[in-house]
């Protein structure tokens, strides 16, 4: 839709996001030829399609004085008004290599000539994981595979997970964890070298100083995203004292420098991973509050994606900061019986990214689909398709109904309005 307006011989169009003004200058005031008004301008034009007039007065046809000329020119200034920018995010939580997983995974395999298969696990998730413009899961194990596949209390898992995470639609995930940690030095070094190899990016481990100093950004259209990651300890182990560059250690101080150290290379949003809480307690604890309203207040964190709590915790605005405390359990064989029956729930989180008048991204809202962990198969369902699903079992179904109320009624605990699930 174009709008214009005309007064004596001035005019003002925007077309399309163009704006085109048009002043018309008389060079003698007193003869001035005032143009009449042009026809209306079509959506698609956004320059006169006539050259500039020149009106002058008309002369005898004796040999007596002419009358003085009057001209005017055209003067065209042009502003083109980018469109706004905008991406989609998606978040997602704990990813634990249980024995479960492993042995679902070579089942999976059974019929081939590979040791593991882990795409069906995610198959039903991947649609919503591919969708996204950007996609960061929350890789809790080491994928440092030597023979021996290892679970709870020191992780190992084999390097086919991270392409299978990969297949399902990640860009990278966070890795400062609790158990980031089990296999030691090697095992950090191992696990950053299979995610590179499954071209996913990784933060919150590094194998070098450098690597460590050095922000982990993505592009999306055209939208600089920095991820960072932290974690609260590492299972008891302590870090060589001249490596602790090898796991990020939740330090308030420390992050806030490193998300200036992001923007100053280029970052235009910063999302910051934090491994923190009690476990399989859905409030935030106060070490939680404390840490987020630290980094909200900062000015330069627009998301905290919380960890490790296995399961599910509130969401809420701290200033222009979104705080998400914990989003459960994405993948794992955790249960009623060992944990709680919340340890089976997990959300997807979608953050919706624009361009504010000033062509800075914030994070305008979120989109979120409940998921529950089918431990019969180890597989990560979505929670509203699996309730109208014909073809999954019954006493699957009669599971997803609760398991979508205890989501919506942990999301909500600090009052937070939710949108509806998808």
């Amino acid at each position: 839709m174009s709008a214009s307006a005309w007064w004596r011989g001035l005019g003002v169009a925007v077309v399309l996001g163009t704006a085109v003004t048009i002043a018309l200058v008389a060079n003698d005031r007193e003869s001035q030829a005032i143009p009449a008004a042009p026809a209306a301008t079509s959506p698609t034009t956004t320059t006169p399609s006539a050259a500039p007039s020149t009106a002058v007065a008309a002369g005898p046809t004796s040999t007596a004085p002419t009358t003085a000329a009057v001209s005017s020119t055209t003067t065209i200034t042009r502003t083109t008004l980018a469109p706004p920018r905008s991406a989609t995010i998606i978040v997602t939580g704990d990813l634990i290599t249980h024995l479960a997983v492993g042995r679902e995974g070579r089942r999976n395999a059974a019929d081939s000539t590979a040791i593991y298969d882990f795409g069906p696990l995610f198959a039903r998730i991947a649609p919503t994981i591919r969708a996204a413009d950007l996609a960061l899961c929350h890789l809790e194990s080491p994928l440092a595979f030597d023979g021996a596949f290892s679970a709870f209390p020191f992780f190992n898992g084999p390097a086919e997970l991270a392409h299978a995470l990969a297949d399902a639609g990640f860009d990278g995930c966070s890795t400062a964890s609790n158990h980031a940690f089990d296999q030691l030095e090697d095992g950090v070094d191992a696990t950053l070298d299979v995610l590179d190899a499954a071209a996913l990016g990784h933060a919150g481990t590094a194998r070098s100083p450098e690597e460590s100093d050095t922000p982990t950004l993505y592009t999306v259209n055209d939208i600089t995203v920095a991820h960072l990651s932290y974690t609260y300890w590492i299972n008891g182990f302590a870090l060589p004292p001249d490596e602790a560059w090898r796991v990020d250690l939740i330090d308030p101080d420390r992050i806030v420098a490193d998300a200036h150290r992001a923007r100053a290379a280029g970052a235009e949003l910063v999302i910051v991973s934090m491994h923190w809480g009690s476990e399989y307690v859905r409030q935030p604890n106060d070490e939680q509050i404390r840490w987020a309203t630290l980094l909200a207040e900062s000015g330069v964190v627009d998301v905290i994606v919380g960890h490790h709590a296995h399961v599910i915790q509130p969401v809420t605005w701290i200033g222009d900061t979104l705080v998400l405390y914990g989003l459960g359990n994405f993948l794992s064989n955790q249960e009623p019986v060992c944990c709680t029956a919340y340890s089976q729930d997990g959300v997807v989180v979608e953050l919706t990214v624009v361009d504010d008048d000033e062509r800075n991204p914030r994070v305008t809202g979120f989109e979120f689909t409940p998921t529950w962990v089918d431990r019969s198969r180890m597989q990560v369902l979505p929670v509203l398709d699996g309730l109208v699903d014909p073809d999954l079992p019954v006493w699957i179904q009669r599971s997803l109904q609760p398991s979508l109320e205890r989501t919506l009624d942990s999301l909500s605990l600090l009052g937070y309005e939710l949108p509806e699930p998808r």
